[in-house]
Formats: structure tokens, C-alpha cells, sequence
């Protein structure tokens, strides 16, 4: 057998596919050559010949549209302009006619279509007449006008007798108020001469206003028996109104009103210009048909030469498709014998001598690799495959040799593992117990500490994470909201605005679980209106009802009183979560709220709350569960939540001393009860929540979050104030160094920096390029009270929740002008609805102490004490030794926002007549929380 390598048989058989194709290429290429020049033939003659026909036959019509736009021409200037348009078309069409005289070979082809020139000879009649009908209509409108005119003027000079006319009448009608021996003859006076004479002034005004409506009439008028009609009438009014111009009593009036009438009756010869232009609009349309005709004959040859044309290209294209039809015969054959010896020549050399021996030897190695060293390799050939035969057979020998040799090692490893571990089987055995003793106590208190502090990282970064974006949607919402929207567009926003709310009440809800479980919920008693808090939410939550058809309605006791004693915040909740429930599991009637006083002593009322439904109820045995965290009243039912509302309301209203029930039937409803004890009082006048009007300040922005920069400035620009905003603590202390500012809204979490340290470099900053204090308040959506007490700490003048508020904003900006400085600057703490304001646990761990009694003597003289102080403060006593004072006995009773009121502003002695009112009020409500506290207690 010849050595041939595997190589020399791979390229002879590649150079004779290759050789195929060339074959094939050449053949197809002398195919297209012909092709090519048959196309040749029809470009160079029967496709310009049929393009040129359709060019002539587009020029035609385009004249044909110049003369029909000719004859509504209405100025002389605008004729010249399409008549030289005409004249352009005319000359391309001459042009176009000569091109295919040329192309024909014979002039026969312009004389026949142009026809004399008869086209151009009636174009210019059409000129001709276009033109003479705009001079007339000139004419025309110029007398109309005049006429028109005439008509008016005599018509104002028929209003002013009939005015005089009338006073007449009312003259003579003051004057039947004289003795009796005259009133028969002024009687007489009015009837055959005032009267008479407004009759007639009447006419004269009537039939005048009928000779208006003939002139307005006659531009209208294209039919000339219609316009017959109008001129008789006009020479009829004509004729008689100058009898009845006699009748006035005025010279000079009657006199300039004949001399008007004379000369509107020379406007006669206006309806004989009107006919004129019937006329000429006549011989303008005759004129358009004629032209039409002509280029319908034209249209007509047009048709015939392109016929001609497509014969001809239908010819060249049959014998283009001939040639086209052989060549694919022959490519076919031509590419079926190259495709037979091409497979051929790929099994015998590329399949057959390569693509079977290599995958035989690749499934040999495939089964060494996989540990089968008893596989015989055979060699076939003397090529570089045969090579790789003879390596796979010494890489087997390489294998078992190696395979033994490791199976020797294996064997000693294995007695030298069994000796050490005998021998150390009894120590690990001791020391695992001692260290799984340890072990379990250090992961308990590990698991403990860890699980308080992720859980209270959790709660923050929840808060803060929802809150942010929450800022930008419903800050945004907010925005829009005062806009001039459609009803649509309001109503989409109410959906924004609502989602957004129902977002944070689900992040509200856990927070809320959270502090109960750790026992911190407490309760901010202050005075509040039930019957407006019913009326509040069932506002809010009509439209989930709307949506879903059902009827939502409120039934309130006209017993309640105008105001009570409760946490405002937290009784609403209450309500949301009953109200909602019943919403979501109702599909069809309707949802009833009912608020009635079960009983009254001096000064409390048992008030009873019942939200009732028509929806699917709940079964019997799972009525004990729905209070429970994360359980719902039905798993076929889902329609969203936490699943902790109930939950969070049962506990809450334990809080109150109240209590919380539900009556219910599967298929026929629910009704949850709350019942509750609630002290009378007197509303305090409400604070506005809408935006206050703010002294022009300029403040420095300082947050990272584009969403939240939007909002934040939109509300800026609402306010009407100058701002400049940063998007991290370094460019904000580019900014302050180009201030001076006013006051600085700092965003605590920033890429680069702390919010609390930025706010005291920007301090020093500003205090020592401008010589004055930089108010600076704090944005976060950390709203727990430890975190908020932390950033006033740390020298915030203020604080501002996330989402942020239009009208918290501007209440809190409204108390800095223009010229304020850190005296001046009045910290404040626009909190969020978690802030408490007793600390009830304080309270209750004295009580166990103390007894009841002596908390109720302190609490008593606390009272007395503090009224005592209020008043030598005002009376000018020292402010900081006072608040001091008053700050100690808060907190005591576990007053802790009057104490940290207290602190906050004990140093400002010369705010007091600004703080006097806000310190009375907090006083106010510290006192009425620790009465209803120490009723609940009795």
C-alpha cells in the first residue's frame, strides 16, 4: 500500500470540490452575460420610451390642473404667476414631445399630439377671460361696498328719529300727569302724533333693513332668475322709501336721508355686473372642458404609444425569460453532477478514511481515560492516523503500570489512617463533648443578640428604603395636585396617591407589630373629633368601595360629643383596618359604619364602634384566629395585606382599654365591634395643613436622590424660593462657600458623607466666610423617635420626615426670614405619627412602686406647679432655670415630649414670646394625657 499522508488526500479532494464550483460559476456567469445584454436592449430603448409616454401624459394633467385652479384666480397678481406656470408646463411638454419624436424617428408623433397648438390657444382665452372677470369683480365689490355703506348710513340716521321718536312718546307720557283740563288733549297728542310718527319711523327702519338683505343677497346669488327676483325687489323698495323719508319731521335729517337714498339707487348697475360674472364663470368652465377634451385626446395617443412600448418590452422580456429558463437547466445539472462527485469524493476520502478513524481512536481514549485498559486498538493504514494507533496503545501499557503502582500506595494510606485514628478516637470523643456544651450556649446567646440586632436593622433599612421612594411618589403626586387637572387626570392621581398611602401603611403595620411585641407602642392622647375621624376615612376608602360597587355607609350617634380624649393616629388605624377588611372580602352590597354612646357618667362616654358587612364572612372556627399575626380568615379569600391589621387594632385597642369582637356568618357578613371608654372634651383650634406663605429665603439643598431632588425643589418653586441643590457633601460645601444662605435641608444618608457631620462643617463654614448662623434641618426617612432625638442631638436645628409634606415645609420654613440667625432660628421636629408623647411604661412601673394614690398627688401637684411657673415666666422669670425645672418634673411623670421640649429650647431666652404660646400648649396636652392615663388606671 502507497505511503500517502492524510494530508495530500484532504487537499486533492478539496481542489476538486473547488474545481466544481469554479465550473459551476463560470457557467452561471456566461448565463448572466446574456441576461445582461437582453436588459441592455430594453434600458436603452422601450423602457425610456414608456417612461417618457407616462411623463407626458403627468405634464398633461398637471395643465389640466393649472387651468381649472386658473379659473379661480381672484387677484391679477396671482394670475401672472400661474400663467407663467402654464407657460413652464407648456415648454416641458414641447420638450418631452421632442425627446420622443427623436426616439420614434418621425415627427409626426408632436404635430398629432400637440394639435395646432390648440391647447395654448385656449389657455390664453382662458387668461383673457380670467382676467377681465377679476377687473369686473373689483369693480364689483368696490361699488357694493359703497352702496352697503350708503345703506347703513341712512339706516343710523332711521335709528336716531326713532330714538327721538320714542322720547317723544315718553315726554308726552310724563306730561298726562298735568291737570285734568289738559290730559285730553296731550292724550290726543300721544296717539295721533308721537305714536304715529313711531309707526312710521318703524316702517321706514323695517323696510330698510329689507333693502340691506337685497344687496347682501346679491353677491350670493349665482342664478338669474333668483337674481331677477332680488333686483325687482330692490327697485320696489327703491321706489317707495323715499315717500316714507317724507314723513320725518326733522329738515335737515329728511333732506340728508333723500340725498343717501338717491345715491344708493344708483347702485342699480350692481346686478348688471353680477350677471356679467355669471357670464364670465360660464366661459371659464366652458374654456376648462374644452382644454379637457384636448388633453383627453392626447391621453388617448398616450394610451396607443405605450401599448406599443409594453408589446415591445413584453417581447424582450419572453426572450430574457428563455435564456434565463436554459441557464437554470444547465446550473441545476451542472450543480446535481458537482453535488454527486463532491459526496463521492467526501465519503471515500473525508467520512470514510478520516471521520470513522478518528472517532474510533476518540472513543478508545474516551474508555482509557475511563479506566477500561482491557481494549484492543487495531491499526489500519501507514498515515498519521495509524501514528495515533500505536501512542493510544503505549498510553494503555502507561495506564496499568500506573494503576498498579497506585493501588500499592492506596493500601499503605489506608493502614496508616486506621493506626491514628484508634489512637486519637477517645480524645476527640472528650473534647467534642465539652466543646459541644459551649458551642450550644455561645450560639444560643449569639442567635439571641443577633436576632434583636437584625431585626431592629431591618426595621430601619425597611423604613428608610420604603419611605425614600415613597417621598418621590407621593411628594410628585402632590405636586400635580396643584395643577389645573381634567377629572380623569385627577381621578388617576387620587389611584397614585392612595397606593402610595396603602404602601406605607403596610410599612406602618409592621413597624407598629414591632414595637408591640418589644412593648414600646404607646398611646399620644389629644383632643379630636370622632364624627369628623369616621367621616375621614370613610372619605378615603369610598373610592375602594365605588370600585367594586358597593355602598359604603356611615351612621353617627347625634349624641357624640364635639370633642374627645384619644391617640388620633392610632384609633384611625383602627378604623382603615376594619373599614379595608370589609371592602376586600365584600363583593356585592354593602359596608356599614355605626358610632353610638352606649352610656355617659360626668365626663367620659362608652362609645361603641361597629363596622358591618355583606361579604363572605368568616367560618366559626377560624374566628379565633384572625387576630393573631399573619393570619387571615380564609385561604380561598386572599385579597392581599400583611395579614397583621387585625392584629395590630386588637392590640391597640387592649392599649385603650377597650375591646374588639367580631360576629360573624359564612355567607352573610361580618361585624367587628370596638367598644370603649373615651373622656369629653373642647376642640382646640386646628393647625392648617395647608401650605403657609413663606419670607423669601434662599436655601441650600443637600440630598443624593434624583427622585427626591425633583420633589423636593418642585415644592421649593411652589413656595416661591431660592434654592441651590447638592447631590453630595462635597459640592455642598462648594455651594455654602458661594452663599450666603438662609437655611440648609440636609439629607442625613449621602454618598460621600454623614448628613450630621456635613450640617457642622457647613455651620462652620458659613459662619466664617459671612459672619452668620446657618439654620440647618434634617431629612430622613428614619423616623423612630430615638433616631429623630439622635439627629437633633447631634445640632440640627429641625427635622423633616420622609415622605416629605408641602405643607409641614412650609409651616416649618415659615418661622426663618430673611435676616435670621441662630438665635432667631426656632427648632422644630415635624415628626411622624409614631412620636409618643407619655411614657406609659414609665408610669405603670411607679404605680406598682407608689400606688395610685401618690401618683395621683403628684400628678396634682405637678399641675399646680407648672401653672405657677407659666405664670412668672410670663411675667418675665428666668427662662432657662424655669425650663429646667419644668423639664425634671415631665419627666418624672414620663412627660418625655415636654421634656425634650424643654431641653431643645431652654437655652433660647430670647425666644420667649415667640415660644410662651407653643410651651402653654404642650403643657396643656402633657396634663390631659396624665388625666386620661389615671382615669384608665381608677
Amino acid at each position: 500500500m502507497p505511503k500517502t499522508s492524510l494530508a495530500s488526500k484532504l487537499l486533492v479532494a478539496f481542489l476538486f470540490v473547488a474545481s466544481l464550483s469554479a465550473f459551476s460559476a463560470f457557467v452561471g456567469w456566461m448565463s448572466l452575460s446574456q441576461l445582461k445584454d437582453r436588459h441592455d436592449g430594453l434600458a436603452q430603448r422601450a423602457v425610456p420610451i414608456l417612461n417618457l409616454s407616462r411623463s407626458i401624459a403627468e405634464q398633461g394633467g398637471r395643465i389640466v390642473l393649472s387651468g381649472q385652479f386658473l379659473s379661480q384666480v381672484q387677484s391679477a397678481k396671482e394670475l401672472g404667476r400661474v400663467n407663467q406656470a402654464l407657460d413652464r408646463d407648456l415648454e416641458a411638454l414641447a420638450s418631452q414631445l421632442a425627446q420622443l419624436e427623436q426616439l420614434k424617428g418621425g415627427p409626426e408623433n408632436r404635430s398629432a399630439f400637440l394639435g395646432g397648438d390648440e391647447i395654448r390657444r385656449i389657455l390664453d382665452q382662458l387668461v383673457e377671460v380670467v382676467g377681465e372677470r377679476i377687473e369686473l369683480n373689483r369693480r364689483f365689490q368696490r361699488e357694493f361696498a359703497r352702496v352697503n355703506q350708503l345703506a347703513l348710513d341712512v339706516a343710523n340716521l332711521v335709528d336716531s328719529q326713532l330714538a327721538n321718536a320714542q322720547t317723544a312718546i315718553v315726554a308726552r307720557s310724563l306730561a298726562l300727569y298735568q291737570p285734568r283740563g289738559e290730559l285730553a288733549r296731550e292724550v290726543d297728542d300721544l296717539v295721533e302724533v308721537d305714536l304715529l310718527q313711531l309707526r312710521r319711523m318703524n316702517e321706514l327702519k323695517y323696510n330698510l333693513v329689507r333693502l340691506r338683505q337685497q344687496l347682501v343677497l346679491l353677491p350670493q346669488t349665482a342664478d338669474p332668475i333668483a337674481l331677477d327676483a332680488i333686483e325687482r325687489r330692490f327697485k320696489e323698495l327703491l321706489s317707495y322709501l323715499p315717500l316714507m323719508v317724507g314723513e320725518v319731521q326733522d329738515p335737515e335729517r329728511r333732506q340728508e336721508m333723500t340725498g343717501l337714498l338717491n345715491q344708493v339707487a344708483g347702485g342699480r348697475e350692481l346686478y348688471s355686473m353680477r350677471r356679467q360674472q355669471l357670464l364670465f364663470e360660464d366661459r371659464t368652465v366652458l374654456l376648462n372642458a374644452d382644454i379637457e377634451n384636448e388633453f383627453d385626446q392626447l391621453n388617448t395617443r398616450m394610451d396607443q404609444l405605450l401599448n406599443r412600448a409594453n408589446l415591445a418590452i413584453n417581447s424582450a422580456s419572453s426572450q430574457a425569460d428563455d435564456a434565463y429558463r436554459l441557464s437554470r437547466v444547465m446550473l441545476v445539472v451542472i450543480g446535481l453532477m458537482a453535488l454527486f462527485i463532491g459526496l463521492l469524493v467526501v465519503w471515500k476520502v473525508v467520512l470514510k478514511d478520516v471521520v470513522y478513524r478518528i472517532n474510533y481512536y476518540t472513543d478508545a481514549l474516551l474508555r482509557l481515560s475511563q479506566g477500561e485498559l482491557d481494549i484492543q486498538v487495531s491499526r489500519q493504514g501507514q498515515d498519521e492516523l495509524s501514528r495515533l494507533a500505536g501512542a493510544i496503545e503505549t498510553f494503555k501499557d502507561t495506564a496499568r503500570a500506573k494503576g498498579k503502582a497506585e493501588e500499592e500506595l492506596r493500601q499503605q494510606h489506608r493502614v496508616l489512617e486506621q493506626t491514628v485514628s484508634e489512637r486519637t478516637v477517645e480524645l476527640s470523643l472528650v473534647n467534642q463533648k465539652l466543646s459541644d456544651q459551649l458551642k450550644v450556649a455561645a450560639r444560643a446567646r449569639r442567635q439571641a443578640e443577633e436576632a434583636s440586632r437584625a431585626k431592629t436593622t431591618f426595621l430601619a433599612t425597611i423604613s428608610h428604603e420604603i419611605r425614600t421612594p415613597m417621598n418621590g411618589i407621593l411628594g410628585t403626586a402632590e405636586l400635580l395636585d396643584q395643577h389645573n387637572l381634567t377629572a380623569e387626570q385627577q381621578q388617576q392621581l387620587a389611584v397614585i396617591r392612595r397606593s402610595g398611602e396603602s404602601l406605607l401603611e403596610v410599612i406602618n403595620d409592621v413597624l407598629d407589630y414591632s414595637k408591640i411585641e418589644a412593648g414600646h407602642l404607646e398611646l399620644c392622647i389629644k383632643p379630636m373629633a370622632l364624627d369628623e375621624l369616621v367621616r375621614e376615612v370613610a372619605a378615603t376608602l369610598s373610592m375602594n368601595a365605588e370600585e367594586k360597587g358597593i355602598e359604603l355607609r356611615v351612621q353617627l350617634d347625634s349624641a357624640l360629643a364635639e370633642g374627645y380624649l384619644c391617640d388620633r393616629s392610632k384609633l384611625r388605624q383602627i378604623l382603615v383596618n376594619l373599614i379595608s377588611n370589609a371592602i376586600k372580602f365584600t363583593e356585592q352590597g354593602q359596608v356599614t359604619v355605626t358610632v353610638e354612646t352606649l352610656g355617659r357618667d360626668q365626663d367620659n362616654d362608652r362609645l361603641r364602634i361597629m363596622v358591618a358587612d355583606t361579604g363572605i364572612g368568616i367560618e366559626a372556627d377560624r374566628q379565633g384566629i384572625i387576630f393573631q399575626p399573619f393570619r387571615q380568615a380564609s385561604h380561598q379569600h386572599t385579597p392581599g395585606g400583611t395579614g397583621l391589621g387585625l392584629s395590630i387594632s386588637k392590640r391597640i385597642a387592649e392599649l385603650m382599654r377597650g375591646r374588639l369582637t367580631v360576629d360573624s356568618e359564612p355567607g352573610r357578613g361580618s361585624t367587628f365591634t370596638f367598644e370603649l371608654t373615651l373622656p369629653r372634651c373642647a376642640l382646640p383650634v386646628a393647625d392648617s395643613q395647608v401650605p403657609v406663605p413663606v419670607a423669601p429665603l434662599t436655601l441650600l439643598v443637600v440630598e443624593d436622590n434624583p427622585t427626591n431632588q425633583l420633589v423636593i425643589a418642585g415644592y421649593l418653586q411652589k413656595l416661591n424660593l431660592v434654592y441651590r441643590m447638592a447631590d453630595s457633601g462635597k459640592q455642598a460645601m462648594q455651594l455654602c462657600q458661594q452663599g450666603p444662605f438662609d437655611v440648609a435641608l440636609v439629607d442625613i444618608n449621602l454618598p460621600d458623607t454623614d448628613g450630621s457631620e456635613l450640617q457642622q462643617h457647613l455651620r462652620e463654614v458659613h459662619q466664617r466666610r459671612f459672619d452668620r448662623v446657618l439654620p440647618c434641618i434634617a431629612m430622613s426617612a428614619h423616623v423612630f423617635s430615638e433616631q429623630v432625638d439622635r439627629f437633633l442631638g447631634a445640632g440640627f436645628d429641625a427635622f423633616l420626615p420622609k415622605p416629605l409634606r408641602l405643607a409641614a415645609l412650609s409651616q416649618l420654613l415659615a418661622g426663618y426670614g430673611a435676616e435670621v440667625d441662630s438665635s432667631e432660628a426656632e427648632p422644630t421636629s415635624v415628626a411622624p405619627e409614631s412620636d409618643h408623647c407619655l411614657d406609659s411604661h414609665q408610669l405603670q412601673q411607679d404605680l406598682g412602686v407608689l400606688g395610685i394614690e401618690v401618683i395621683s398627688t403628684m400628678i396634682q401637684r405637678f399641675e399646680e406647679d407648672t401653672q405657677a411657673l407659666l405664670q412668672q415666666l410670663g411675667q418675665g422669670a428666668d427662662w432657662q432655670s424655669g425650663l429646667h425645672r419644668l423639664k425634671g418634673g415631665a419627666g418624672s411623670l414620663g412627660l418625655m415630649a415636654l421634656a425634650r421640649w424643654c431641653g431643645r429650647y431652654e437655652q433660647a431666652p430670647e425666644q420667649r414670646s415667640r415660644l410662651m404660646p407653643q410651651l402653654r400648649q404642650q403643657v396643656e396636652t402633657g396634663l390631659q394625657s396624665l388625666k386620661v392615663w389615671l382615669q384608665q388606671q381608677s
